[in-house]
């Protein structure tokens, strides 16, 4: 970023600027190509001997070789270089307090468009526990909305029992953080301290979902690669999970022909995992709300169970605004289901296209003696910093999910990436993975 190091610097050095000694090498006659290769391989030789450098620094400080490759690794040779020889690195305490600090500040000041967004259209609040190295027990809390998924806090839980308690207590205190008024849902996995979570959240935020994790659910069923949706931040998933949830269970009849006795075993596991799991009332609003099954799917249509999901779902959301209750369930859903007004545009009945990889924001490191305020700030910083690189690369892409031809494009997303096909191919899946 020109601009940045402008700022910070001043007018930039030209790039053809090597030092104290350029005046002994520096090309007089453009047309005189031995001057010209004196300064290559000059030239050569500063960039082998900056290279070796930072390869030696990697070694022996143990740098993962991709940490080269990210943008603010870009920056701070390209800063270095403009400030010139004898530059001088942070102290430990100035990197561990007061330019920590300002990254702090940084940070906050760039999610200050997701804030917006939270405001304007609502969040997800998402849990993650896992465990270090030490064996020390982590809890992650993060923010999801349509500009993607934002580090809020982490807490050490190893000393406290993973009580629903403390786990609704937790969480309780980032939905204050954010906002109550901006949260739609909580999602977490299917442990059964947090199903028990979902109670107590419940009877203090009853216009707040409890929804467990699908990749978790979905998980703990079949080890059939068509049924494991991937766990990405491209787009949410939601809007697709409850339809091709169905659309799995009667391929999977399909495959065994229709034989009862083959497929009812299965059809009672998955029936059994994902009971109150994938099929709440969120999952079947979104299933409702998605034009490419109600605009192509019959049954869409004619589902009672998802009818009276919206009813309860609007219920929520506006407890006591009969009038936007009914304005909801008498006029628009209405006007939605028979495709009039814009809805009987072509846009809003286009199929869905995304393909994204998974995004894993990193594991930490062996923790050092900083306290756990510093820590805490190091994560903060570092997470948001990915997350933000994410996001950036996903909005830069520019496609659209429910913007598509056909479905395979959504079946790309949902399913995993070496399974995909305009159709998916149940017997030759299952050959591959016996």
């Amino acid at each position: 970023n020109l601009d940045e190091m402008e700022d910070a610097f001043g007018c930039l050095k030209s790039p053809s600027s090597f030092g104290p000694m350029d005046r002994f090498t520096s090309v007089v006659d453009k047309g005189n190509n031995k001057e010209a290769d004196v300064c290559n391989v000059i030239r050569q030789e500063q960039v082998v001997k900056l290279k070796e450098y930072i390869c030696r620094f990697a070694y022996e400080c143990a740098i993962s070789f991709n940490v080269f490759e990210k943008d603010c690794f870009k920056k701070l040779l390209e800063a270095v270089g403009q400030f010139g020889p004898r530059a001088l690195p942070p102290t430990r305490y100035e990197m561990g307090d007061t330019f920590l600090k300002k990254e702090v500040e940084r940070t906050n000041d760039l999610l200050s468009r997701y804030r917006q967004e939270w405001k304007s259209n609502g969040c997800s609040i998402m849990t993650d526990a896992w465990s270090d190295r030490k064996r020390r027990s982590i809890m992650n809390l993060c923010v999801n909305s349509k500009l993607g998924t934002v580090f809020l806090s982490s807490k050490e839980c190893s000393n406290e029992a993973h009580t629903s308690q403390h786990i609704f207590e937790y969480v309780d205190s980032c939905i204050e953080e954010v906002g109550p008024e901006n949260v739609v849902q909580v999602v977490t996995d299917n442990a059964s301290n947090n199903i028990r979570a979902s109670t107590l959240l419940k009877a203090k935020r009853p216009t707040i979902f409890w929804t467990s994790c699908a990749t978790h659910t979905i998980n703990l069923m079949l080890e059939v690669k068509v049924l494991r949706m991937v766990d990405a931040d491209w787009k949410p998933s939601m809007g697709f999970i409850y339809g091709e949830h169905k659309k799995a269970k009667k391929d999977i009849i399909d495959a065994l022909s229709n034989n009862r006795n083959a497929y009812e075993p299965i059809m009672d596991i998955i029936s059994k995992k994902s009971s109150k799991r994938l099929d709440t009332c969120l999952h079947m609003v979104a299933y409702i709300l998605n034009p490419y099954y109600l605009y192509n799917d019959l049954e869409a249509k004619q589902d009672v169970d998802a009818d009276d999901a919206v009813t309860e779902v609007v219920e929520t959301l506006f407890p006591e605004d009969h009038m936007m209750q009914n304005k909801i369930l008498m006029v628009e859903l209405p006007i939605y289901k028979s495709r009039l007004e814009n809805f009987d545009r072509l846009g809003a009945t286009k199929a869905c296209e995304v393909n994204d990889k998974n995004y894993d924001p990193g594991s930490y490191k062996k923790r050092n003696r900083l306290e756990a305020t510093k820590m805490n700030n190091l994560v903060y910083v570092q997470f948001n910093a990915n997350l933000m690189e994410k996001n950036k690369k996903r909005m830069a892409r520019g496609h659209e999910v429910l913007l598509a031809d056909d479905a395979s494009g959504a079946q790309e997303w949902i399913v995993e990436n070496d399974e995909v096909a305009n159709d998916v191919d149940l017997d030759r899946v299952a050959k591959r993975n016996p």
